[in-house]
């Protein structure tokens, strides 16, 4: 099978009972997450950011270090690295075959997420990394990647964002995520994270807590004070040269706030995202105005983002995402509409949306989802 076939089933599978295929799914294979210690990254925002800034920092003291992140920009295979190199379509190929036949003689019926999570696991231990960077999916105690245990574990930030699967509000988030805390294993806890059911979990499995103070402005700086304070704790069991953890620490990953030309990238995609990258143009573009090219899944509180949005927009451009789940143009239309904003237009592609934005002085903000940056990248030549 290509690459691109194995994909496109890849893509078609569903998640039904992750939480209880992990297990059988690790067993079956010899538990390939126990062959090198592992850092467990959990959060709504920042964990991305900050599993690449712990990595980061790793690989330049030396180490040899598995990063594994989600969702891909360009190619799935970003989502498996090695030392910032992703894994090759040849080895995705051969191991989600094996992947396949395992859950076929067994009759399991396992999904996207819990393939992609154990053929890094197994990827991993084939190319004997020193040490590996974990982040969750969604939520984090019923995640397939739950079943490694770390040395560390952290939590970056607690926002609303797939309520439908995590429960109502940041309280039952919280709880969700809290699932990755384990048994007298350190957890650093990020300042938009500090909730109760955090606290309390930690507490009734006498896991250590490293609480990150509060630290206001350009939300990387929160990155990077989550990611310090890791790897403080890490410096007792890796050798990290002080150079390298500085140039860690300076780490973003592609779409985190990227500028190039008149055009800003970033992936908001919540309403605690939103707020941030709004703080950030504000910082750094006050005297700016701003075009936005936007686009959202239908799960995410796009009403409310579109409402904060028309704030600070002298144009909306919507566009409908390249993806499944995406919110229709006529939604985002009417969302707009519900708070009397007409300065928008509507497109069914990225391309024409930045044709149209790139005519206009203003600076040009891509945002919405993840599903935006590619094409919007390869029209740019990004």
């Amino acid at each position: 099978m290509k690459f691109s076939e194995i994909i496109e089933v890849l893509f078609t599978l569903r998640e039904e009972g992750a939480k209880d295929l992990a297990r059988p799914f690790s067993e079956a294979l010899l538990h390939p997450h126990r062959a090198y210690p592992t850092i467990h990254v959990a959060g709504t925002n920042g964990k991305g950011s900050v599993c690449h800034k712990i990595a980061k920092a790793l690989s330049l003291s030396g180490y040899r270090v598995g990063l594994y992140t989600s969702p891909h920009i360009h190619s799935y295979c970003e989502r498996i690295a090695i030392n910032e190199v992703p894994i090759s379509e040849s080895r995705v190929v051969e191991g989600l075959q094996t992947l396949f036949e395992l859950s076929q003689r067994e009759s399991w019926r396992p999904g996207f997420f819990l393939f992609t999570t154990f053929l890094a696991f197994e990827y991993f231990r084939q190319e004997k990394v020193d040490v590996a960077v974990i982040e969750t999916g969604i939520g984090g105690r019923y995640d397939a990647t739950n079943i490694i245990l770390p040395i560390l574990s952290v939590i970056t930030s607690i926002g609303k964002d797939h309520e439908a699967l995590l429960g109502e509000g940041v309280e039952n988030i919280a709880r969700e995520k809290a699932g990755i805390i384990k048994k007298n294993i350190p957890v650093v806890v990020g300042p938009r994270a500090r909730l109760d059911p955090i606290f309390q979990e930690a507490k009734s499995v006498g896991a250590p807590l490293h609480l990150v103070c509060e630290r206001g402005g350009f939300y990387d700086d929160e990155n990077r004070a989550v990611a310090q304070e890791a790897l403080r704790h890490l410096h007792k069991s890796f050798n990290l040269s002080e150079s390298a953890v500085h140039q860690g620490l300076s780490e973003r990953p592609f779409f985190r706030f990227m500028k190039k030309g008149r055009v800003l990238f970033d992936v908001a995609h919540n309403g605690h995202g939103f707020q941030r990258l709004f703080e950030g143009l504000r910082i750094f573009y006050p005297q700016e105005k701003y075009r936005f090219v936007f686009g959202a899944k239908g799960d995410k509180d796009y009403r409310e983002i579109l409402k904060e949005m028309a704030n600070y927009a002298s144009h909306i451009h919507l566009v409908e995402c390249p993806t499944a789940g995406k919110a229709p143009l006529e939604e985002l239309e009417k969302s707009l509409l519900a708070c009397s904003y007409c300065a928008y237009s509507l497109y069914f592609s990225v391309e024409d949306a930045l044709k149209d934005a790139l005519a206009y002085p203003e600076l040009i903000v891509v945002c919405g989802s993840f599903s935006l940056m590619h094409p919007a990248a390869l029209f740019l030549s990004v």
